[in-house]
């Protein structure tokens, strides 16, 4: 006798929905046993150990492997559940793990970085009442004990001489400065008390994400290629980088533009703008719509160059400017790109033929770079956006065009785009989250006195399989059968 299996209520037959729970659950145990692992092995990373006996090489196949799985396998599981019965149990469950994993890390040794340092520090001036841009830690050290910040470079002592770039003033913006001083509230000189802010401010992000993917008829479970992004997790909660309070920002900027609350969404923006200033590109495309309205247009456009400014002046008039950390990073930063030596070295060699001696190839080089992504940013502002999911790919196009153009390519500026490919999940800038971590073997080749050997192979390593899939994408649309394959997937999308 047979028995007839019912299917639930979206097709799939019972067994289905439960191999793919059993998947799910694979995947997240994978995720915080990476999670664990990382935390573990942080243990060796303390501020006293030699970089050069510091597991570097076992840390970053740790992360190429976890990065692998995370663009092999997610997506593909995502697609899976998307219709799936038991939707609901499987976002618990991500959920939860991404969460957990979050609480892991929590108490891990940042791994190869020491930008809280600064972080703290600042954190702690802004808390006491003092201007954070006036005084570089070089100054505040050198004056000790009698300097205008003598007692807290004798409570934060530590945290003080830990700081990297010492010479320079503080280059992060008005508003992100609250951020560290609640943290210091919270607990001063603490690292978990940052890392708890970033994580109340995580989970704004993840409700954003799950309001965003309704408004965008997608399933909720999108929204694990975020949660549950392993580069997110290493860079947000071990190194603690401030990127995951940049991130709701951006969302709830979008958000707010595509429920038409125009001036909200303006002021948002503006506050992405105060952690870290790239958003203000965004914002022609966001008042695209108010285009019809002249006087909302000025108004909002008042209320953004006025907040702008109110973070940007306090960055270059509050001390020198050859110790101004902005100039600095403007004019000479550059790091764990392929891209950038290269187009400088072209640029000089131009010079060169041209017999040019008044530029700089390096100032000439990110002009350059500056003017294509401000052009970049009022062609994609050209056409008024029709719905959030196109005003959501343009912002992609632009975060994705910045993060390949940068001249400083650190790991976690990717977390920039992190939760853009829950809604356009293109392979190459999944692929990232595998290639980036080789970033760290800068300091394992450093401390052999091999540099050269990173900044002449790795990088390369890093990026061009990046530049390699987005051409071939590029060529695949433009044959006919890429064409046509577009056109069939954007119908059955309809």
């Amino acid at each position: 006798m047979s028995h007839h299996v019912e299917p639930d209520a979206v097709g799939y037959p019972p067994v289905a929905s439960g191999r793919t729970l059993w998947a799910w659950c694979t995947y997240c145990a994978g995720f915080l046993l990476f999670a664990v692992v990382l935390t573990s092995l942080s243990r060796e990373f303390g501020g006293d150990r030699d970089v050069g006996d510091m597991p570097i090489v076992a840390v970053v196949g740790l992360l190429v492997v976890a990065g692998l799985g995370f663009a092999v396998l997610l997506p593909g599981l995502i697609r899976r559940s998307e219709k799936s019965i038991l939707g609901s149990r499987i976002l618990l469950l991500v959920v939860m793990s991404g969460l957990a994993a979050r609480l892991i890390c929590m108490t891990s040794e940042p791994v190869l970085e020491n930008d809280y340092y600064r972080y703290l520090w600042d954190g702690a001036v802004v808390a006491a009442g003092y201007n954070p841009y006036e005084h570089s830690p070089r100054d505040i050290i050198r004056d000790g004990e009698t300097g205008p910040l003598g007692r807290l470079a004798n409570e934060g002592e530590e945290t003080l001489s830990r700081i990297g770039h010492k010479s320079l003033t503080t280059i992060y913006p008005p508003f992100v400065q609250l951020l560290f001083a609640v943290a210091n509230v919270i607990q001063p000189w603490s690292l978990v008390a940052w890392r708890s802010v970033l994580l109340v401010l995580d989970v704004v992000s993840l409700f954003l994400l799950i309001k965003l993917l309704d408004l965008t008829g997608r399933s909720r479970v999108w929204a694990a290629l975020y949660w549950l992004n392993p580069l997110v997790l290493k860079e947000g909660f071990n190194s603690a980088h401030m990127e995951p309070a940049l991130i709701p920002l951006v969302l709830g900027a979008m958000f707010l533009a595509a429920t038409a609350r125009n001036t909200a969404s303006t002021v948002v923006l503006a506050l992405a703008a105060g952690i870290k200033l790239w958003p203000a590109a965004l914002a022609p495309l966001i008042w695209r719509p108010l285009v019809g309205s002249p006087f909302i247009l000025a108004l909002n456009a008042i209320v953004f160059s006025s907040l702008m400014v109110f973070w940007v002046a306090p960055l270059l008039l509050s001390a020198p400017l050859e110790s101004a950390g902005l100039k600095a990073y403007a004019e000479g930063w550059s790091t764990n790109s392929a891209l950038s030596p290269a187009l400088e070295k072209s640029i000089k060699w131009l010079l060169t033929v041209a017999s040019i001696d008044t530029v700089e190839a390096n100032v000439l080089a990110r002009f350059l770079v500056t003017g294509v992504l401000c052009g970049l940013a009022l062609l994609l502002a050209m056409r008024e956006w029709r719905s959030l999911d196109d005003l959501i790919r343009r912002v992609s196009v632009f975060v994705m065009a910045l993060v390949l153009l940068s001249p400083a390519q650190y790991p976690w500026y990717a977390l920039w785009l992190a939760p853009l490919l829950v809604f356009w999940p293109h392979r190459a800038f999944l692929f990232l989250s595998a290639t980036l971590p080789l970033y760290y073997l800068s300091f394992h080749f450093a401390a052999r006195d091999a540099h050269d050997v990173f900044t002449s192979v790795v990088v390369w390593v890093i990026w061009c399989p990046v530049w390699m899939m987005i051409a071939y994408g590029i060529l695949m649309d433009r044959l006919p059968a890429g064409i046509e394959n577009r056109r069939v997937k954007n119908a059955m999308r309809v």
